[in-house]
């Protein structure tokens, strides 16, 4: 229970404990070249912008309903603009979680558990939620890649929902397209995000591309772009090749999905790329959005970009190097020391806290009272089925926290987790790829239930089910200890 007691006190002066010895160490990019000016005033704007909508009337529009017939349209509407060559949307079967029911469009093979829905032509609905819909994305259901999208949650709005479709969508498009990169996750839950210098060359990157994606006239976008790649062509010095293929694939997976919603939506690019970056741990969300902007950048300086894509291999962010080779390098410009100094100080500032943050929430979650369940598998390792990346959390070195849903099996058996938290861990010198050896799962108010029959050992609890063959299951107070 030691975090649950830690006063606000003890965790400021853990950081700044944390922080004053990051400051004794050399900031890898403080520095910056001498030659470089700031921007030319007034050289800024929204590059593609729409037109600023006129003054609001006084009266209010009526707020759509959001029923799944309103999002298909809406969403229909949006994607009638061909925004990337052979991305075919009203071809793709969609489901919709309502926060009643889940409703099916323009699946070919339907799950028999689907039936007609009165008053609602060419869909089918489904009593519930149907058990495949955990989460917006890609899912295969009854056979075929599907968009998901769970559009029950509170504050959601018609513009939100119809966005979320439409990259669910795109990642069904990349699922099924040969020339489109599935990005292993399993890297996620070894990327940097812990670390102060990293994290300061994130920043740092994305404030250069945020300049890039609004400038107005091209040799400053083309100066900013320019900037931004040579900034993490320094960062990349640091980072793993395993680290730095996943963040590649990554920009091109969640990267192009935004894009499409981006152009689809007729977004504005200023939009895009938030002020003060993202925290620590948002490797997706950066991703997507440093992706997109890459995209973006590319329809600048070659508008025919996406129908060659195909025809390599390369990064979004190589493909913009290589174009950025042809314009001219007589521009250059570069952060001033404020903006460098803020985001240098902030960066550190997070990453502290963020570790803190990370240590405190370990130390509740073993020490929560209730029933304990440890499963020791270094003998026969745990390999991963299935795990959300939007809902982990990389604890330290090897160890990761599951929010949401995680589904281990070996030979033996499998374990299958929804809805409550899991910490996972491994050796030193492995990843969650390679197996995990221990898994701890705390909190439960009642002893789980559990049986031993044929050298069959089940366990099962809320948000818990289990079973294994040839395993040994011990008991202490409140624990319970499988070992293979």
């Amino acid at each position: 229970m030691r975090g649950m007691f830690r006063t606000a006190r003890r965790r400021t002066f853990r950081i700044a404990a944390t922080v004053g010895l990051w400051l004794c160490a050399s900031v890898p990019f403080a520095q910056e070249s001498a030659e470089a000016r700031p921007p030319r005033e007034g050289a800024e704007e929204a590059a593609g912008q729409e037109a600023d909508p006129a003054e609001a009337p006084d009266a209010e529009p009526p707020v759509p309903a959001l029923t799944p017939e309103a999002v298909l349209a809406e969403f229909d509407s949006r994607t009638s603009r061909n925004v990337w060559p052979g991305f075919r949307s009203g071809e793709i079967p969609i489901a919709i979680f309502d926060g009643e029911d889940t409703w099916l469009a323009r699946h070919p093979a339907p799950p028999e558990d689907f039936a007609a829905a009165e008053g609602a032509a060419g869909l089918l609905v489904h009593e519930g939620r149907h058990p495949d819909l955990r989460a917006d994305g890609p899912i295969e259901l009854a056979g075929r890649w599907t968009a998901a999208l769970l559009a029950h949650e509170e504050g959601a709005t018609l513009e939100g929902l119809t966005g979320t479709l439409i990259r669910a969508a795109f990642h069904v498009y990349q699922e099924q397209e040969e020339s489109l990169v599935v990005p292993d996750h399993h890297q996620l839950c070894d990327y940097p995000t812990e670390d102060a210098d990293a994290l300061t060359g994130r920043r740092l990157e994305l404030a250069a591309l945020r300049h890039a994606v609004v400038s107005k006239l091209e040799d400053d976008a083309a100066a900013w772009a320019r900037r931004a790649i040579g900034i993490r062509e320094k960062r990349y010095e640091t980072l793993s090749k395993q680290a730095l293929i996943y963040e590649r694939q990554l920009e091109e997976y969640e990267g192009l999905a935004r894009y499409t919603e981006v152009r689809s939506m007729r977004q504005s690019p200023r939009d895009l790329v938030p002020e003060k970056g993202f925290a620590p741990d948002a490797v997706l969300d950066r991703a997507a959005v440093t992706g997109a902007v890459f995209a973006i950048l590319l329809d600048r300086f070659d508008r025919g970009w996406k129908t060659t894509w195909a025809d390599s291999s390369a990064s979004l962010e190589e493909r913009l190097t290589e174009r950025l080779e042809g314009s001219s390098n007589a521009v250059v410009h570069a952060l001033t020391p404020g903006e460098r100094v803020a985001i240098v100080d902030a960066a550190v500032l997070d990453a502290a806290y963020h570790r803190v943050a990370l240590e405190d929430e370990r130390d509740e979650y073993l020490g929560k009272s209730g029933w304990t369940l440890r499963i020791n598998a270094e003998t026969q390792k745990l390999l991963p089925q299935f795990f959300d990346p939007l809902h982990v959390k990389r604890m330290r070195h090897g160890e990761v926290m599951h929010s949401r849903r995680l589904v281990l099996e070996n030979e033996l058996g499998t374990v299958s987790i929804e809805g409550r938290k899991v910490l996972t861990q491994t050796s030193a010198k492995r990843t969650l790829a390679d197996g995990v050896e221990r898994v701890i799962l705390t909190g439960f108010r009642k002893r789980p239930e559990t049986s031993e029959e044929d050298g069959v050992v089940t366990i099962t609890a809320p948000g818990l089910e289990l079973t294994f063959r040839d395993a040994e299951l011990r008991e202490g107070e409140e624990l319970l200890v499988l070992e293979f």
